[in-house]
């Protein structure tokens, strides 16, 4: 919110002060009409006008330029899991229903998916939290590399969100189960400084989005409360009727 007011103010300043301008070429160019004797002298005042005209402008813009790339970063910021450099929560409460509304007309398929590592805290307490955020970004690696059609978010410690958009005849199920045998098969060799870590399960519900995403996901999470420290991979009886 700061920046977006100084993003507000730099472009109020530079209206207000070309407007200034603006009013000083108009006092002007009236001097000119009511006493044309002044020629020289009003037309010598009015090109130092367009000088300062000319720079405000240039300077104003400036400002508001770097003003806006400032905001532009801060939102990639605040937008953004700094571990896994996934977006996160903010930025999925914002434009998962943009996606969701963009592809509900193509005729594709949005398939939202909800993902949980399971015993993760478990899982730092014995290996160590390092060996925990390494984890986390193997599966943001995975997730980051579906490719067209998808989009991952980080939600908080241990749970991923995911939306694919197919076009109808995509075998969903085989690439969906794809993705979960790619996340449940991170594990980390031996090295002389670490003992070799296992695997670790990952529990996941998918359902297809019909309506608002919203809703498709808080059903989702609805579900998890089930299947959450299964390992399972879970297709709602919508989905599955279709797949």
């Amino acid at each position: 919110a700061g920046v977006e007011q100084e993003l507000m103010n730099a472009i109020g300043e530079m209206t207000e002060n070309v407007s200034k301008h603006v009013d000083t070429h108009f006092e002007l160019a009236q001097a000119l009409e009511s006493n044309p004797e002044k020629a020289p002298l009003i037309s010598a005042h009015l090109k130092k006008a367009n000088r300062l005209l000319s720079h405000e402008v240039k300077d104003g813009k400036q400002r508001v330029d770097a003003t806006r790339a400032r905001l532009v970063e801060h939102k990639k910021h605040t937008m953004t899991d700094l571990l896994t450099r996934l977006h996160n929560e903010t930025h999925l409460a914002e434009f998962l229903p943009v996606i969701v509304k963009r592809n509900q007309t193509s005729g594709k398929r949005i398939l939202l998916a909800l993902i949980d590592v399971d015993h993760f805290a478990e899982y730092n307490a014995r290996y160590g939290h390092h060996r925990g955020d390494s984890l986390l970004r193997g599966y943001a690696k995975i997730l980051a590399s579906l490719g067209e059609g998808t989009h991952a978010w980080r939600m908080n410690t241990d749970e991923f969100v995911l939306t694919m958009v197919m076009k109808p005849g995509t075998p969903v199920g085989h690439l969906i189960k794809r993705v979960h045998n790619q996340l449940t098969s991170i594990h980390f060799k031996a090295t002389a400084e670490q003992t070799a870590v296992p695997a670790q399960p990952v529990s996941m519900v998918v359902d297809l989005v019909t309506d608002r995403a919203e809703s498709t996901l808080n059903h989702l999470y609805e579900l998890m409360k089930t299947y959450r420290n299964t390992g399972s991979l879970n297709f709602t009886e919508e989905l599955t009727a279709i797949l």
